[in-house]
This record gives structure tokens, C-alpha cells and sequence, in this order.
């Protein structure tokens, strides 16, 4: 389906604007994170941080996050897991460049020439990723969710020993229903397709031909109407 670009705000100073403009401007604001997010942190020390943009597919749904240099990867993708991913407790994996970081690792098969993959619990800043490095998460084998991750630079600012915190998430994207045209609340998997007709206010989903099991809630996530996605804390 294709959604309008959306925009997001900073959640430290409030400052409102698109991907791209909110990008920039993270680059620079040294308000400090807000004490509900430093919560579990307040006891260890602040150390150095990066700035890591996280685009879904599709692009309207993005987030910033602020990852210290003693994080691990498996921080980051706890974080992606809780921010707009889990469901039923899926496998997943980093892809940097032609190394895999998995939640599970696992020997290859034999006779295979893949390599084997790698765990997760390697510190952030030891990979030693460049200003501009692409990378991918994968959430799901099955019915996988794809986000492109990439690093801004440094944070001009310190964070939290071993922390992972999002700075910025997109504002929700807004569906009509196709039916009637108020306000939607819900998707249908069988309906829903590149011109987003599966799209269904609450009043139009109860009397809606396919089947309830079809229906899932709408969610602020790249992942909705994927698997029992029913948004962060459902799953």
C-alpha cells in the first residue's frame, strides 16, 4: 500500500517536522532525555552514543534512536521488538553488510557455503560502523518485516551506559474506510491490497463480509496486518 510521507517530533525539545528535517535536527539538540526514559539507566554512568535512523517499509513509519557504545545489538532489536514488532515471539537477525548477528544462532547447514551467522550480543560500538553504514533488521522468517537501519553519527550528547532509547517515531499515518469513508480502526488481510480497500471503520468491520479472524487492529507499525500484530505490549 502507499501512505503519505509522515512527521514526527523530537521527544526531547518537541520540535516537529519530517523524517528528513527531524534527521538533521537530532544532529544537534542537546536537550537532555526525559527522566521517564533514563529510569532504568540512573545508575549507571553516561557514556558516548549514536544517532541511528530506522526507516520501515513502507517509509511512512521511521523512528530515531539514541544506541550508547556499550549497547548491544540485541539491545537494539529488544527495542524494534517492543517500538512496533513483536507478536509471537519470532526469530530475527541483523544483516551488516555479508555478516548476519541472529537472535538464535545456529550451526549452518552442512555442505552449506553460507556463513555462519553470529549472536547478537556484541557490543554496538565494536562493529566499528562508519557515518552513513546501511544495515537490515529482519523481524520473522515466515511472514518477515524488513526496516532499513542506518547510522547518522555521533550523538552530541551522552546517554546512558548500555541503553537503547527512541528519540523520534513517526506520527500516524490516518485511513479512511473504504466503505464510508470515516475515520478506520481496522485492516482485513483478505481485502487489503496496493490501493489499501481493506480499510474499515468500527462500525463497517462488524458488518463486513470476510471473516473477524481476517480483521487486525490499525497500528502506528510496518507491521500491521502482518501475523497477530496488534501493536506495541499486544503481542
Amino acid at each position: 500500500m502507499r501512505i503519505p510521507a509522515t512527521r514526527g517530533e523530537c521527544g526531547r525539545c518537541g520540535y516537529r517536522a519530517t523524517r528528513a528535517a527531524v534527521r538533521k535536527h537530532l544532529s544537534v539538540c542537546t536537550q537532555p532525555i526525559p527522566e521517564a526514559k533514563r529510569a532504568a539507566s540512573r545508575r549507571l554512568p553516561d557514556v558516548p552514543g549514536l544517532l541511528i535512523e530506522v526507516v520501515g517499509r513502507p517509509k511512512a513509519y521511521w523512528l530515531f534512536l539514541a544506541i550508547a557504545h556499550d549497547a548491544k545489538l540485541s539491545d537494539v532489536d529488544a527495542l524494534l521488538r517492543a517500538t512496533w514488532l513483536e507478536c509471537c515471539d519470532h526469530l530475527s537477525e541483523f544483516a551488516i553488510g555479508s555478516t548476519r548477528h541472529t537472535s538464535q544462532p545456529e550451526p549452518p547447514p552442512i555442505f552449506s557455503s553460507r556463513p555462519r551467522a553470529q549472536s547478537m550480543h556484541i557490543e554496538v560500538g565494536k562493529l566499528r560502523l562508519a557515518t552513513g553504514t546501511a544495515f537490515e533488521h529482519r523481524y520473522d522468517f515466515g511472514s518477515t518485516t524488513v526496516s532499513d537501519l542506518s547510522l547518522v553519527g555521533p550523538l552530541p550528547f551522552a546517554v546512558p551506559s548500555k541503553s537503547a532509547i527512541v528519540l523520534a517515531h513517526n506520527e500516524a499515518p490516518g485511513f479512511a474506510c473504504t466503505a464510508c469513508e470515516a475515520p478506520a480502526a481496522w485492516v482485513c488481510l483478505e481485502c487489503d491490497g496496493p490501493d489499501g480497500e481493506g480499510f474499515l471503520c468500527a462500525a463497517c468491520a462488524e458488518s463486513h463480509e470476510c471473516d473477524e479472524y481476517l480483521q487486525r487492529p490499525i497500528v502506528n507499525s510496518p507491521r500491521m496486518g502482518i501475523c497477530g500484530y496488534a501493536g506495541p505490549g499486544a503481542g
